[in-house]
């Protein structure tokens, strides 16, 4: 097949994907069909089509090709089991003190419950419903060893390593280095944040963690009725009229499937994009919002004219470093003042971000090591389930239950994207301060600069601001803002 009509009939396909996923995690639909999608592009996905798209890989549109056609293998090969996993997720009912609920809605309701022994007793019915889930869960890790191996490749992160270009052993190590030399700052602003929520740090675990981070915080500012008035105005003063777009829409409604996690959906890039969330009042719900609109921004303004490998399959570190930078607009306090007339900053606002960043960030880092570890040949069991707890415990501070060994793992090795984003957009945040101004985000010229990266896609912006996808993470600039060094 020419590669010119690979690219159009790769394009048509995640388009087909997209809108197949965004029909089942927005909660408008139980089953996830995107095997029946792949049987329709199969011709994308054969050994043969596979690997000539791997012998053409001597410029960036063909490792992106290439890459497309060997996640696209294994997605075919995996779909009957990811239909199984996602409809068993979706249909499973978490009993809990006398009731009974969605496991979904169990995995929101979790990091709003105040009460600790409450909070016990979820956990504990929601860790039975993962052990019930992870038998399809190693099964499939099992069968994606095996794919990979049928392509040639040792494992799958032997796959993922040799196709992305990625040096995952050298992100590792730099992993490893950070969760090392961050780790007495991390602890130390831990242990304040624990007592300060009333929780006795020597007690506390994971889900102690995640509800004084994830639970509805600050939420006399950040109120729920105002958040799309906040985007709408933000994105205007950048030269950015939100009613004007419309290949953009915001699905907000409320559904008992609804994945917790917002999501963007590019359905067709630049034509079709769609925001999900279910917002409540609160700061995460400004910032995971907020994310998202980044990313559909970037895929809005993306030039209709480039060709697909550039428009649909460029190097999501990007993207999600676009995500990021609209994200942190969210915590400046000249922005909450004039987007949301706050006059007087919470007082422990500026620690408790930093906080918040601090320990996603070394969250991820754990579950990079973690996931080299698993990807490199184990499948499942007791070692390894003990092993995730082992690792993300050291990252997180606190003891971790093993039962999300394998739900706390996404595909493709993105935990680094994630990694290599938080660095990009801190560099790419002190550009634009220094450019334009702190408070770049009330500035048409800033805005005329990030629409002239974001038409550009992910590859030619990254090559302008010079970020290099095969370069070892360098955590230099998190390190000054987390421990005060580099």
């Amino acid at each position: 097949m020419h590669v010119d009509e690979y690219a159009q009939l790769a394009e048509q396909y995640l388009s087909r994907v997209q809108h197949e996923e965004y029909l089942h995690y927005a909660g408008l639909k139980p089953g996830l069909d995107t095997g029946r999608v792949a049987e329709r592009f199969a011709s994308l996905f054969t050994r043969e089509a596979v690997q000539e798209r791997l012998d053409a890989t001597g410029d960036s549109d063909g490792r992106r090709l290439a890459e497309f056609a060997v996640n696209g293998y294994l997605e075919r090969g995996l779909a009957p089991l990811d239909r199984q996993i996602a409809e068993a997720e979706a249909t499973a009912q978490v009993e809990c003190e006398g009731g009974v609920v969605p496991f979904r809605s169990a995995c929101r309701q979790i990091t709003l419950e105040s009460d600790r022994e409450r909070r016990k007793a979820w956990s504990r019915a929601i860790d039975d419903c993962l052990s019930r889930q992870n038998r399809l869960r190693e099964e499939r890790i099992a069968i994606r060893h095996a794919l990979s191996q049928e392509l040639g490749f040792t494992c799958y992160r032997d796959l993922c390593e040799t196709v992305s270009g990625q040096p995952l052993s050298e992100h590792v190590q730099a992993a490893e280095a950070f969760l090392e030399e961050s780790d007495r700052a991390y602890r130390v602003a831990l242990v304040r944040a624990l007592e300060l929520a009333g929780i006795a740090p020597e007690e506390a675990d994971a889900d102690d963690v995640n509800w004084m981070m994830l639970r509805p915080r600050y939420v006399r500012p950040f109120r729920r009725d105002r958040l799309i008035r906040s985007a709408r105005d933000t994105l205007r003063h950048l030269g950015i009229e939100l009613s004007e777009q419309h290949n953009l829409r915001f699905d907000l409604e409320a559904r008992p499937q609804k994945h917790p996690r917002p999501f963007c959906s590019p359905i067709v890039v630049p034509a079709e994009v769609v925001v999900v969330a279910s917002p409540i009042d609160g700061l995460l719900s400004y910032l995971s919002f907020f994310h998202e609109l980044g990313h559909a921004e970037h895929f809005c303004h993306i030039s209709p004219e480039l060709p697909p490998a550039q428009r649909v399959l460029g190097d999501v570190g990007v993207t999600e470093a676009f995500a990021f930078l609209w994200q942190h607009i969210v915590c400046n306090p000249e922005w909450m003042r004039l987007a949301l007339e706050v006059s007087e900053m919470p007082h422990d606002f500026v620690e408790f971000v930093r906080l918040l960043d601090f320990w996603y960030f070394r969250r991820y880092a754990g579950k990079l090591i973690y996931e080299f570890e698993l990807h490199g040949g184990s499948v499942g069991g007791a070692e390894v389930s003990s092993r995730y707890a082992q690792i993300m415990g050291r990252a997180v501070g606190v003891r971790v239950s093993p039962h999300a060994y394998l739900t706390d793992v996404d595909d493709r090795f993105y935990c680094v994207q994630y990694l290599r984003a938080w660095v990009m957009e801190a560099n790419l945040r002190r550009m634009l301060q220094k450019r334009f101004g702190s408070s770049w985000f009330r500035s048409t010229e800033a805005g005329d600069w990030i629409r002239s990266l974001w038409r550009k896609g992910a590859n030619l912006a990254a090559e302008q601001l010079g970020w290099s996808e095969r370069a070892p993470l360098d955590t230099a600039v998190l390190k000054r803002r987390f421990v005060g060094k580099s």
